[in-house]
C-alpha cells in the first residue's frame, strides 16, 4: 500500500543521515520516479526533506525535525528490534516492517551488545509455504473474510474446513490460527502447518462475542504414567521432549524414569522416533503397541 510505503520511508529517513532514491526503490520494489513522487508527497505533508545532489547524494530530514530517541534506551530498542525481525521471518506485515525501520536508528550501539542475541521464528529451510499461509490468514482477519482449506489432523484424517479467523497464535514453536469453525459450530485452534489449499472467501463475517474465552487454557486431560529406559547420552532429548520426568534409577549408561502425559497416537510416534535409544518398560499396552508397529515396519521392508 502507498501509505505504508510513505510511513516506512519517513522512518528510514528519520534513522539515517541520508538515503539514495535507488536504495529506496530497491527496498520497496518500485521505480526511482515513484520514490521521487513519494518524496514530494512527504514534503507537501510538512516533513522537511533535504535533497543532496551529486555523487553520494540522496534524501534526508532536517536534524531538528527528527523524532526524539530518549523514550527508549538503545539496549531496549535492540531487543525489541530483534524480536520484530524474528517474527517478520514468518509473519510479515507492514506494521512490523515500519516499526523495524523506526527502531533501526535507536538500536545502534558502540559496544555491540545488541548482537549477543538472535531470534528467529521461522522454520529451518526456506519455509516460504508456511509464511505465505500465515500472511493470507492475517489479511483475512483484517478484512473479516472466512477462509476455506483442507485440514489434516494428528491422526492423518483430512477434512474441508471453513473458519472465521480471529487470531494468529505462536505457541510452543508452532503457528496456529484461532477461529470459528462452521463444521464444528464452535471456536477451534488449527495448526497452520497442517493447512493445505487455503482460499479466502469473498463474503465478510460478523465478529462473534466470545465470553470468557481463554485460548491458552490447559485442558484437564487424563494422564498416563509411562516408564522409560533410555541411554544417558539421550537424556537431553528426553527432557526437551517431555520437559519433566521423575528419575527412578540409574545404571551404567542408562537411566530409568517415569513421565506422566496425556496419551494419544502421537506418543507412540514420538517414542518410535527415538530409535534404539529408548525402551518402554510400562505400561504393557504401550510396549505391545510399539512392538506391533515395529513388526509392521519390518514387514514393509521385507
Amino acid at each position: 500500500m502507498k501509505l505504508d510505503r510513505l510511513v516506512a520511508i519517513i522512518m528510514i529517513l528519520n534513522n539515517r543521515e541520508r538515503v539514495t532514491a535507488r536504495e529506496l526503490s530497491e527496498k520497496f520494489q518500485v521505480s526511482i520516479k515513484t520514490i521521487q513522487r513519494d518524496m514530494e508527497i512527504i514534503e507537501m505533508a510538512g516533513v522537511p526533506i533535504v535533497s543532496f545532489k551529486g555523487n553520494g547524494g540522496g534524501y534526508g530530514i532536517i536534524e531538528e525535525f527528527k523524532v526524539n530517541n530518549s523514550s527508549m534506551t538503545k539496549e531496549e530498542a535492540a531487543l525489541v528490534n530483534k524480536l520484530l525481525k524474528g517474527i517478520n521471518n514468518s509473519y510479515e506485515n507492514t506494521e512490523t516492517i515500519a516499526l523495524i525501520n523506526k527502531l533501526e536508528g535507536l538500536k545502534k550501539n558502540e559496544n555491540g551488545r545488541e548482537d549477543r542475541l538472535i531470534i528467529d521464528f521461522s522454520k529451518w529451510g526456506r519455509g516460504e509455504g508456511l509464511n505465505k499461509i500465515i500472511n493470507i490468514i492475517d489479511k483475512a482477519i483484517l478484512n473479516r473474510n472466512p477462509i476455506k482449506f483442507q485440514y489434516v489432523n494428528g491422526n492423518g484424517e483430512s477434512t474441508e474446513r471453513i473458519i472465521e479467523p480471529y487470531k494468529i497464535i505462536f505457541k510452543s514453536l508452532s503457528w496456529y490460527v484461532y477461529g470459528f469453525c462452521t463444521l464444528k459450530n464452535e471456536m477451534r485452534i488449527f495448526k497452520v502447518i497442517r493447512i493445505k489449499n487455503i482460499k479466502v472467501c469473498d463474503e465478510q463475517f460478523e465478529l462473534k462475542e466470545i465470553i470468557g474465552e481463554d485460548v491458552f487454557k490447559e485442558k484437564d486431560y487424563e494422564r498416563t504414567e509411562i516408564e522409560l529406559r533410555f541411554k544417558d547420552n539421550f537424556k537431553g532429548i528426553i527432557l526437551e521432549s517431555f520437559e519433566e520426568y521423575e528419575e527412578l534409577k540409574e545404571e551404567k549408561g542408562y537411566t530409568t524414569a517415569v513421565i506422566k502425559i496425556p496419551y494419544s497416537n502421537w506418543v507412540e510416534g514420538m517414542i518410535l522416533s527415538f530409535g534404539d535409544n529408548v525402551e518402554v518398560i510400562k505400561p504393557t499396552f504401550l510396549r505391545d503397541n510399539i512392538k506391533e508397529k515395529l513388526e509392521k515396519m519390518i514387514n514393509l521392508y521385507k
